[in-house]
């Protein structure tokens, strides 16, 4: 952000390996039907939540035939490269508690719970974003 303005308009793409990783085909399976039961009629496309031995994990249905669901459990855009048409919308200078702890705190104050910037200053970002 350093050198950016008010107004300024910018181009930022983000490749598969930075964000929500590569498709892995291992996470890719069939399960039998008679094993989701108690989930109603299974269409492709839905998105399932499923009890593994190890821990509960979200699939995405792909295909259903007589006897099996294939189901996919990579996050729905891995493999995808994302484009973020940015404009900024207002930039300020950081006050002193956001100097103090290194990042900026959004305009309704103090978050440590979402993601922040190492940035002293503190830009707001209007986006749109692309898949591909």
């Amino acid at each position: 952000m350093e050198g950016r303005k008010s107004g300024d308009t910018f181009e930022v793409t983000v490749e598969p390996e930075e964000i929500y990783g590569v498709s892995n085909d291992a996470n890719v399976q069939r399960i039998p039907l008679k094993r989701l039961k108690g989930l109603g009629i299974i269409m492709p496309g839905q998105i399932m939540n499923l009890q593994t031995k190890q821990a509960p994990v979200q699939v995405t249905a792909l295909k259903v035939a007589r006897f099996n669901v294939g189901v996919d459990a990579n996050h729905p855009l891995a493999g995808r490269k994302l484009t973020f048409d940015l404009e900024i919308t207002d930039v300020r200078d950081a006050s002193a508690e956001e100097t103090e702890h290194g990042h900026a705190h959004g305009p309704v104050g103090h978050n440590h719970e979402s993601p922040g910037t190492s940035d002293p200053g503190f830009c707001q970002l209007s986006t749109a974003t692309r898949f591909s």
